[in-house]
């Protein structure tokens, strides 16, 4: 028999493929100026928790927080759509986001979640929560970190528009190269602000100038 292959080979290869990933978020760079740019990315950026939410191939689910705190016993409601996303398995990267009594984006209302969850509060999941999925690093054991973050975005999709519930998680979506134009949109919904990102760049842990991050505050009065 050839050393190259065999039982034991076989066995390393399986766990290579298997073996969870070890994942160092990427973050954007504070930016002060609105700008429109080809092969630029332009998305909302949402007042939440930074979350990865993985699905293993036996179909149990982990979220965790930016400091890499689990967090999936807070968010039951969370896991279980995750655990049913039409994959054998998958890392999301996204933001965990609840909103208030006026249908808006509130980190209040997402803290108050946690604080009802951690307590053991009856009727904690009162206060839904959903991901708002803006990349795919992982899917059936296939490492998509260095995909370019168009093709990331497009398996991210893919996958997304194949739930059967599509309301706790949901796709980012994005405007190419218009990057004012989005902004606009940030300034007449009184979002937090926008991530701009190199359409090509792959994911690489660490603060990134290939994202950046924008809000109304870094501009003062200079919005425009």
């Amino acid at each position: 028999m050839d050393r190259a292959d065999g039982p034991e080979v076989d066995r390393v290869r399986a766990e290579a493929v298997t073996r969870p990933l070890k994942i160092d978020l990427m973050f954007p760079t504070k930016h002060t100026k609105v700008f429109s740019k080809p092969r630029w990315f332009f998305e909302e950026k949402y007042d939440g928790w930074r979350l990865l939410a993985r699905k293993t191939e036996s179909g149990n689910t982990f979220l965790r927080t930016r400091k890499g705190h689990d967090v999936t016993q807070l968010f039951l409601d969370l896991a279980d759509p995750i655990s049913q996303l039409p994959c054998r398995s998958c890392v999301l990267d996204g933001e965990l986001v609840a909103r208030d009594f006026t249908r808006r984006v509130s980190l209040a209302a997402l803290n108050e979640r946690a604080r009802k969850s951690r307590n053991r509060v009856p009727g904690a999941e009162g206060i839904p929560v959903h991901l708002m999925a803006f990349d795919l690093l992982e899917c059936d054991g296939v490492d998509l970190r260095m995909e370019p973050l168009w093709a990331r975005k497009k398996h991210l999709w893919g996958l997304l528009v194949k739930q059967a519930d599509g309301i706790r998680i949901q796709y980012v979506p994005h405007l190419e190269e218009e990057g004012k134009q989005f902004w606009e949109h940030v300034l007449v919904s009184e979002a937090e602000g926008m991530v701009c990102k190199r359409s090509g760049s792959s994911y690489r842990g660490g603060k990134s100038k290939k994202w950046l991050k924008i809000k109304p505050r870094y501009l003062g009065s200079a919005t425009q």
